[in-house]
């Protein structure tokens, strides 16, 4: 299951790659990211714990298969994984997270 967020996030930096490096490179992004979510999905344990302050969901973290400057923050759920963002590294995920899913 991808939230709303992760749609977008997936949308803008899909087209922010297509801009710069061509559209077959955006192609290749959508799909890298649904063989990641897959396999999330299958094996949800995979991904590390990752902490955040005033965030008391346990949000694990994984990378983008063959953009690995992208990470999948996810979390799982009793019967499924859901991909809450899918951000790229370099930006403040603390903050990030801190303002979307504080307690």
């Amino acid at each position: 299951m991808i939230n709303s967020q992760a749609d977008l996030d997936i949308d803008r930096e899909a087209l922010f790659l297509a801009e710069r490096s061509g559209e077959d490179t955006a192609f290749h992004f959508y799909e890298s990211c649904e063989e990641s979510f897959t396999l999330l999905q299958t094996y949800p344990q995979l991904g590390k714990v990752r902490s955040f302050r005033n965030v008391s969901l346990e949000v694990r973290v994984w990378r983008v298969k063959s953009f690995t400057e992208y990470l999948v923050f996810y979390r799982i759920l009793p019967n499924a994984v859901e991909v809450l963002r899918v951000i790229h590294g370099a930006r403040d995920i603390e903050t990030i997270f801190s303002d979307e899913f504080a307690d």
